[in-house]
């Protein structure tokens, strides 16, 4: 099963999937129990949360088109979430690591000792979110 929770303007990209469309109404609903939702309330950039890899490319390819960067694989953690705890979470990784590439992008060809420290700190660790904030931080405050 596939379910889209995608903008009404991007669905007829979707076309060659069977997915059943939901919206803000089923933000509240455990991801095992969703359904069709037939409304267009949207607060959250668009998703697609899939059970299997089978469309996985041929999805990412069309969400790309779209602008949505938001493709979820149901695992046995986040089928018992809600969609909105769902979303939340993604939410987050997506900041993770939009943040985390920014600073790496920023950081190399940089030479001085700390910036070396940190790019190397960023790229062979597991640095937290709030890590990367400070290390943001000390980049834009001595301009490494």
């Amino acid at each position: 099963m596939i379910i889209g929770y995608v903008r009404q303007e991007n669905r007829d990209k979707f076309n060659d999937f069977n997915i059943n469309w939901v919206d803000d109404h089923s933000l509240n609903t455990k991801m095992k129990l969703l359904t069709k939702d037939e409304t267009v309330d949207y607060t959250y950039p668009d998703l697609i949360y899939i059970e299997d890899e089978e469309n996985k490319d041929d999805l990412i390819s069309q969400l790309k088109e779209c602008g949505a960067k938001r493709l979820v694989m149901k695992t046995p953690t986040n089928q018992n979430w809600t969609l909105k705890k769902l979303i939340t979470e993604i939410e987050k990784d997506h900041q993770y690591f939009e943040l985390r590439d920014e600073l790496i992008q920023q950081l190399r060809g940089r030479h001085s000792l700390q910036a070396k420290q940190f790019l190397d700190e960023i790229e062979n660790k597991q640095v937290s979110i709030h890590r990367l904030r400070q290390i943001q931080y000390k980049v834009k405050e001595h301009n490494l």
